[in-house]
């Protein structure tokens, strides 16, 4: 029986009457080669069978082709992140593995070990922790820090500007006419909690609204933590007309609990969430919210950490804007 034997690089580069390099440039950069050269290789390799081997391509380039993307949890927070890490890993020629710490710094710390026993080419991390290693291979570790801000830190970062986005939401309720206006701040180990409370706070000192700490309740970025917050604010004396909550998911369980106890929302109080998930617009009603570039986070993400891998530009940080959305769950104050 005759053998089947796959063509090489030199052979089909041969065939095309190109060099090797086209060859490779066509599979792994096609950018580089103008388009009549790149269709004409293209069909030339599928008439001719050629199946590069990227495996010995990548152990020849020192990497292994591979992307961690680390998240503390795995929630649909994250996957429009992701969705953007693939677009501009595929665009690259990496693929992406999604690993989950749950929380557990010790897991994290593992996952940093791949990269650094270089079973992986680099890391995008969404936990806004960075494990405990030593210092100089900290430093020679392909890390981008996405989202959440790693605070002290000077690893590259793609972050959001959430005090810009909590400033936006409170003053979008002030300028409805709100003034006791509570808020439903995130966990406090959280930094981009306490910079969306910064936020907050500052809408109010700037339009002159006495601050009152009562009306500051802390969740846990989860659905029943803003019902039992809401909860603690309807047991106040003087009830807010309005609440600004730190996700989305808080907001939707701050208006479960005030329907609880026969309240409408927005007409007996304004609700505004953060971060604009698909849940915040097929809501009903439809949360009004502050939306996080969360596609664009991860592809800016990934193409910063793949100029860190490749050394084609030095390493550099972004912060994107937010913008607030109105829909239906923000209105005036009710007479009281």
């Amino acid at each position: 029986m005759k053998k089947d034997i796959t063509p090489s690089s030199k052979s089909v580069a041969r065939a095309l009457g190109v060099s090797v390099a086209t060859i490779s440039r066509v599979l792994t950069r096609p950018d580089l080669v103008n388009e009549k050269t790149r269709e004409r290789v293209l069909r030339g390799i599928e008439r001719l069978g050629y199946r590069p081997n990227l495996a010995a391509r990548d152990l020849r380039r020192g990497q292994t082709g591979t992307i961690l993307v680390v998240v503390p949890q795995a929630g649909v927070f994250f996957l429009d992140v992701l969705r953007g890490v693939e677009q501009a890993a595929d665009e690259h020629g990496f693929t992406v593995l999604l690993a989950n710490t749950r929380g557990d710094l010790n897991r994290q710390r593992t996952h940093f070990d791949h990269v650094m026993s270089h079973r992986a080419d680099g890391v995008i991390l969404l936990t806004g922790q960075l494990p405990t290693v030593p210092t100089a291979s900290q430093n020679r570790l392909p890390l981008v820090v996405a989202v959440e801000p790693v605070p002290s830190s000077n690893v590259s970062a793609v972050t959001v500007d959430h005090a810009e986005g909590a400033e936006q939401a409170t003053q979008h309720l002030i300028a409805l006419g709100h003034r006791r206006i509570a808020h439903i701040a995130g966990p406090d180990n959280v930094f981009s909690a306490g910079t969306r409370l910064a936020g907050y706070r500052k809408a109010l000192r700037t339009a002159r609204i006495a601050a009152d700490e009562c009306l500051v309740q802390r969740g846990l970025f989860s659905v029943e933590s803003g019902a039992k917050a809401m909860q603690s604010l309807l047991r106040q004396r003087r009830v807010p007309t309005a609440v600004f909550c730190a996700n989305d998911q808080m907001a939707i369980g701050a208006i479960g609990a005030l329907r609880a106890v026969g309240l409408r929302v927005p007409a007996d109080m304004s609700v505004v969430g953060f971060d604009d998930l698909e849940l915040a617009e097929v809501y009903a009603p439809a949360l009004t919210t502050i939306h996080i570039p969360r596609f664009d986070a991860g592809y800016q993400a990934m193409m910063i950490l793949v100029d860190i891998i490749s050394r084609t530009r030095p390493a550099r940080s972004l912060t994107l804007s937010t913008r607030l959305v109105i829909r239906a769950t923000t209105a005036p104050p009710p007479n009281r």
